[in-house]
């Protein structure tokens, strides 16, 4: 039976139909793929496919590591500077400087680096290390590195940061100088406009609190001279040492660094201030396991004969739940936290420096920042703050050249605890 044809105006309408159709699946398509990326579960990298294409890496603000977790011993990780806080830095913030060849310790060069932990105001115990060890200014094979916090906590901050002026050391800023660089920028700005006329300019400040700035960092940003704060402003968040027999790339920074993320890729505030990474993949796994465990133990309760599930069987569940869901892509992002939620982020570095083949491309970090960690010596971790203010030890790592090589060595001084208006501060 011969059908009659199709009007040329429904024809139309149908091909415009079709067209528009077309256009909202394909608008749909794409805002799917863009989310499906956003959210971080693209897939992961076949195994053949792991190594990282560089050229790539420069377009996108990630980086690579190697996780310290069994699950993904033979996968990349990638970290976003995007997930970190937003750093207001005090001033100029240098993120990198370099530490000039001269100090380098080779073994055709009696040259010495003398790197320091956090000193926080101990100006006594400073004093007593640099005898301890020899240090000989007018030699000029003695160099002093600082890795932070030389200020805040202890009695004597300006009489620190004029020492380490005198003898000419270098350092990189830590958190309690960025605190104090903040607090001394937020207490020159104009008063506010509900100030007390009557009461005396100095005894106001004094009642000031700043967001960003304790009365501690008030303090001590009061007991600095102008070269002082000329000092500290223009010291680098990370300074590069170069290649160093033994170290490979040694690097000086306050809290630690981000493994598999260029130097000029950190982020300054995570250099200052973090301890651990955490992984939010493997968070939100966690809390999926506990809310279907939850969900499938409210069903059981109406089952008859059904035992008391006790809290330890509860948690047994979700660990079990949790490691039954788990996937090797959980760790490919990893964010640092000043916390100490997850991993130490020295152990994870210290797994990926190991994975390098190359010792030249292995990288060395020296830093201070947990008091609470104390000295921790790792393959490619040197950690200094021993907690001098608190009444540990003030501790060096002393980096020799000699004609038999270069060679290192710990040396500390027995510090007495100082006097703190809060005791339970955060170290």
């Amino acid at each position: 039976m011969n059908l009659p044809p199709v009007p040329l105006a429904r024809r139309r309408r149908r091909t415009i139909v079709l067209v528009i159709a077309s256009l909202v699946f394909f608008v749909f398509y794409m805002t799917s793929f863009h989310d499906f990326e956003d959210t971080g579960t693209k897939r992961s990298p076949k195994p053949n496919a792991i190594k990282q294409d560089k050229t790539q890496d420069k377009k996108a603000d990630t980086g690579t590591i190697m996780p310290s977790g069994p699950r993904t011993a033979d996968r990349p990780m990638s970290y976003g500077t995007a997930q970190q806080p937003l750093f207001k830095g005090s001033g100029k913030v240098i993120k990198l400087d370099k530490l000039p060849i001269e100090h380098i310790p080779t073994k055709n060069n009696n040259k010495r680096l003398i790197i320091i932990g956090d000193v926080h105001g101990m100006l006594e115990p400073f004093q007593k290390i640099l005898k301890k060890v020899d240090f000989d200014m007018g030699s000029g094979n003695d160099h002093v590195v600082l890795v932070g916090d030389l200020v805040n906590k202890g009695p004597d901050s300006a009489g620190v940061i004029g020492h380490a002026m005198a003898i000419g050391a270098s350092a990189v800023r830590g958190n309690h100088e960025d605190r104090v660089l903040l607090a001394h920028e937020a207490m020159k700005k104009p008063r506010v406009a509900d100030k007390i006329d009557d009461l005396d300019s100095e005894d106001t400040l004094e009642q000031i609190h700043f967001g960003h700035g304790d009365y501690e960092d008030q303090s001590t940003a009061r007991s600095l001279s102008d070269k002082h704060f000329k000092w500290i402003s223009k010291l680098p968040v990370i300074l590069e040492a170069g290649n160093v027999e033994g170290f490979g790339n040694l690097v000086f920074v306050h809290a630690g660094l981000v493994p598999g993320l260029d130097l000029e890729r950190q982020s300054p505030w995570a250099v200052m201030h973090m301890r651990t990474l955490v992984y939010p993949r493997e968070q939100l796994r966690r809390e999926d396991a506990k809310r279907r465990i939850e969900k499938y133990l409210k069903q059981r309760e109406n089952m008859p004969r059904a035992h008391p599930i006790t809290p330890k069987q509860k948690d047994s569940l979700i660990n079990a739940e949790v490691v039954r869901s788990t996937q090797p892509t959980d760790r490919e992002v990893a964010v640092p936290v000043d916390g100490r939620d997850g991993d130490p982020w020295a152990d994870v570095w210290n797994h990926y420096q190991k994975k390098k083949v190359s010792d030249a491309d292995k990288m060395t970090v020296v830093y201070g920042h947990d008091a609470k960690q104390g000295l921790s010596l790792g393959r490619y971790t040197y950690g200094l703050d021993s907690g001098c203010v608190y009444g540990g030890e003030l501790t060096a790592l002393v980096i020799s050249g000699a004609p038999e090589g270069v060679r290192h060595e710990i040396v500390q001084v027995k510090c007495k605890k100082a006097k703190m208006k809060n005791d339970s501060e955060q170290v």
